[in-house]
Parts: C-alpha cells; structure tokens; sequence
C-alpha cells in the first residue's frame, strides 16, 4: 500500500517492452511512393532522414505521441536531476522535418493499422494511407499492475514530458518511493538524491538489474 501524501511522490520504473519493427506493404518501384513511420525516436527519425536521401520524390510521414521532436532520451535524467536545462537535449527541431518536406504530426495517437488497405488511423479520425509503414515505437515503462498506479503524485519515467513532471514534482517533495530495479530506476534514485529527496527504493530480489 502506499500512501499518497503531498510531499511523498512515487517513481516507477520497469524494462521497457520493445516493439520496434517493419511491416512491409505492397512493394513498389516508384520514387513517389508513399512512407509513414511511427515512432519519432532516433530508429524513426533516422529511417525518415534516409528515405528522405533514397527516395527525394516520396511523402514521408511520421507520427509520434509525444509533443515535441526528436531529443535525447539519455539526457532526460540529467535534465530531471537539474543539470540540464532543456535547450541541449533537443537534437531535432520541427523545422528540420519541414526543411526535407517530412510530415511530423506530433501528439498524434495511432489507434489502428490496416494493413489490408495499407492506412493508419490516428485518435482525430484521420486516415494516412501508406504503401510502406515502418514501427518505431520503441518501448514503454510497463504500468505498475495496482489499483492508483495512475494517481496524482506517480510516475513513469520514459519521456520528456515525464522528466519534467518528475522535476517538478521532486522539487517540492520531501520524500519519494522508488519501484523498479532496471536502469530507469537506478536513474530515479539518483533523480532523487540530486534533488535531495528522501527516497526508498522497493525492488524484487536482493540485487539490482535483474
């Protein structure tokens, strides 16, 4: 049980599941072909900027959850232990996108695939059609399985928009609560003594990485 106090906050940590991967749709032999990308980590950004040097006619597309464009995922912690103020960890600007005519869509959420009719859904009820799709998801922090592991005061550590929640948040904390034991919790737990939180770290086993 844990108890949800102002000035008690909870960091939650796990390996990520790893969901990158291609799925090839009708092959095609025209350099007008059309590509979208999901995922706008270094894997998507990195596939786009090489389509975009293979094919210069094709319409390449990237759809990513997140708000803003690619950055430096290593960097975030540092960002969240306050050593770092944002303007380094970006590593690509929106502008970047629109200089090689890429489609960013950001804060889009891809709600179905269908490979059949070689389209992608997102959250807005768009439809992008595609004759090629490549995931690049990449992983995501399991959820901790309990009841209010969404609550107030709880986080996921994954992204940049998690960093500066856990900033924020472990700036006005007192203590913090720490489960996990894979790298991102060992990141959490120096998050917390850098901003001089008292923190407990709750893990399985008797060791660290397991």
């Amino acid at each position: 049980m844990v108890d949800f106090r102002p000035a008690i906050h909870t960091f939650v940590s796990y390996f990520p599941r790893i969901a990158t991967h291609f799925t090839p749709a009708t092959a095609t032999k025209s350099m007008t072909a059309s590509y979208v990308i999901i995922g706008d980590g270094i894997a998507g950004s990195s596939a786009a900027e090489t389509l975009r040097e293979e094919a210069p006619d094709a319409e390449i597309t990237v759809i990513t959850e997140e708000g803003e464009a690619l950055y430096n995922r290593i960097l975030i912690k540092e960002y969240a232990k306050g050593k770092l103020p944002e303007a380094p960890i970006s590593i690509h600007e929106e502008d970047w996108y629109a200089d090689r005519e890429i489609d960013l869509k950001l804060d889009t959420v891809v709600t179905n695939i269908d490979p059949d009719g070689h389209a992608v859904s997102t959250h807005e009820g768009e439809t992008v059609e595609y004759d090629k799709l490549l995931v690049a998801t990449g992983g995501t922090p399991t959820q901790l399985p309990v009841d209010n592991s969404d609550a107030d005061g709880i986080h996921h550590f994954w992204t940049f928009q998690d960093a500066r929640a856990i900033k924020e948040s472990a700036a006005d904390a007192e203590k913090g609560v720490v489960v996990g034991a894979g790298l991102l919790g060992i990141d959490l737990a120096a998050i917390c003594g850098a901003q001089n939180v008292d923190a407990h770290y709750l893990m399985r086993g008797e060791s660290w990485w397991r």
